[in-house]
């Protein structure tokens, strides 16, 4: 890695930046910024982003200099819009970035960052840095990857030696001096989705310490070191993914009827949740083929139902079903819509949140949404549904293989979100179990119901990979699988009835 620390002229920028391309077409296109003292290489450690087409910078450049030369090579690519992701140091060059093009990013991602660097601590490893360079940056090294011993071999046999061989210290130091006089700016990122991601077992950056940045929503990950991209069940926001579940929907609108026996029970058990009082206005948002809506209108027959789902072919199968003045069945993406003025007695939805980009918001907007004595009422999934299914791959393949349901929300971060918007919340686990004869059928069910989610770098499948799931599960007596629901009640008063 040769040293880049003063740029003379911009004719170096294609040298400047390590750029893989995908090899899928119509990949979402993601530009990593590194933590100190590493290289942009390690964004091949990073299990979710592979299938994109990924761009980061060498080594480490000066903040403005990265601004500039990175926008200079965005331009020559005729590359104009990017999902930003920032690691440590790296996040807060890619904030600096955002702030100076926030024309060029779509979405913010910080990863592993501080809110503050106190001087003595920055002098500490300067000091001990100098004194012995590659005993310290293995000693580092070490720290990032602590509980990844899979990743840190990779580390070790693909990227360290060419950092350890001869420590740039001029670079290095170069990086503590930006960590030292850094400011976290208190000015509001318009237009942007920016989301702050943090390991809760994170030594180099603790929780405590991650950065409060207005506008954006903040994940902990409980298993998560300063790596946090390595952990389980870390994710990224993706648009793409919310595109192809919709197209998943949409081409299940036929068969779902058929299949989706966990969502019929799911919205029997909703149903009992409902208020007794009437509900002049309701808001379904997913509302599928209409059975949950259904159920809605027999309870409140007079209602005025707007009932949303993103995927048209469900809508009209949906308006089909169901025939009433009193129910628009409108073909419209929900976490958009909330953004909307409109208000409602109640707010619901049947196993759809699960799949929003950002759900955190959209439970504040539809905070915003419910009239006074109104409720919030909607079954989620959670993130341990199909678990069954994610442990055998990983045990056939012999490497963790995160399902697109390993993401959805769990009950503690329900909670801690739900209570900061209403006043009254309550959350019941519902767990249904679904036996199968095979893996195929499994498939076929998530097929016919649209539930698959998305998965841009998941196990591919042969006749090999089938014969040991099935085996697996065989000797497991069998695909019984688990669908973890939770019940979601809310109002926003404290004196309230039933």
């Amino acid at each position: 890695f040769c040293k880049i620390l003063k740029i003379q002229t911009s004719a170096m920028t294609a040298d400047l930046f390590y750029f893989k391309p995908s090899p899928t077409e119509n990949s979402e296109l993601i530009v990593f910024f590194p933590g100190w003292g590493f290289p942009g290489r390690i964004v091949d450690l990073i299990p979710c982003l592979a299938g994109h087409t990924l761009i980061a910078p060498r080594f480490y450049l000066p903040s403005p200099s990265l601004i500039q030369e990175l926008t200079i090579f965005l331009r020559r690519h005729n590359i104009s819009n990017i999902i930003l992701v920032g690691w440590s140091m790296g996040a807060n060059q890619a904030l600096d970035f955002a702030l100076e093009r926030p024309i060029l990013v779509s979405r913010l991602h910080l990863l592993g960052m501080r809110n503050t660097w106190p001087i003595s601590e920055i002098e500490t490893i300067r000091t001990n840095l100098h004194a012995e360079p590659k005993s310290f940056l293995d000693d580092f090294y070490r720290k990032c990857f602590l509980g990844h011993k899979k990743a840190y071999k990779q580390f070790i046999h693909e990227i360290r030696d060419n950092i350890i061989a001869e420590p740039d210290l001029d670079i290095l130091d170069a990086g503590l001096d930006y960590l030292a006089a850094y400011n976290l700016p208190d000015k509001k990122i318009s237009n942007l989705d920016i989301t702050v991601i943090h390991g809760e077992k994170d030594i180099i950056a603790p929780v405590v310490q991650l950065p409060r940045i207005i506008n954006s929503q903040v994940r902990v990950i409980s298993n998560g070191g300063h790596m946090c991209f390595l952990a389980a069940d870390f994710s990224l926001p993706c648009r793409r993914a919310k595109e192809a579940v919709r197209l998943k929907f949409s081409r299940a609108a036929v068969s779902y009827d058929e299949y989706a026996d966990v969502q019929k029970e799911t919205a029997a058990y909703l149903a009992e949740l409902l208020p007794r009082n009437r509900a002049g206005t309701i808001l379904e948002i997913g509302c599928g083929t209409g059975n949950y809506t259904s159920l809605l209108h027999d309870k409140y027959p007079a209602a005025r139902i707007c009932a949303l789902d993103f995927a048209e072919a469900m809508v009209e199968q949906a308006g089909r079903k169901i025939r009433s003045e009193q129910i628009d069945f409108l073909c419209l993406d929900g976490e958009k819509y909330l953004a909307g003025e409109k208000k409602f007695d109640l707010i619901t939805s049947n196993g759809a949140l699960q799949w929003f980009e950002q759900p955190h918001k959209a439970f504040a907007r539809i905070g915003k949404k419910i009239k006074e004595n109104g409720w919030f009422i909607c079954s989620i999934f959670g993130p341990e549904t199909l678990v069954e299914l994610q442990n055998a791959f990983s045990n056939v393949l012999g490497s963790h293989v995160q399902l697109a349901a390993a993401s959805f929300l769990n009950r503690e971060q329900l909670q801690k979100s739900l209570v900061q918007i209403f006043s009254h919340v309550e959350i019941t686990e519902l767990r249904l179990s679904r036996r199968y004869g095979s893996l195929l059928e499994l498939l076929r069910h998530l097929q016919k119901t649209g539930t698959s989610g998305f998965q841009p770098s998941g196990p591919i499948l042969n006749r090999r990979l089938i014969r040991e799931l099935d085996k697996w599960f065989a000797d497991r007596q069998g695909y019984s699988i688990t669908y973890q629901i939770f019940l979601l009640r809310a109002h926003s008063k404290n004196n309230f009835t039933l």
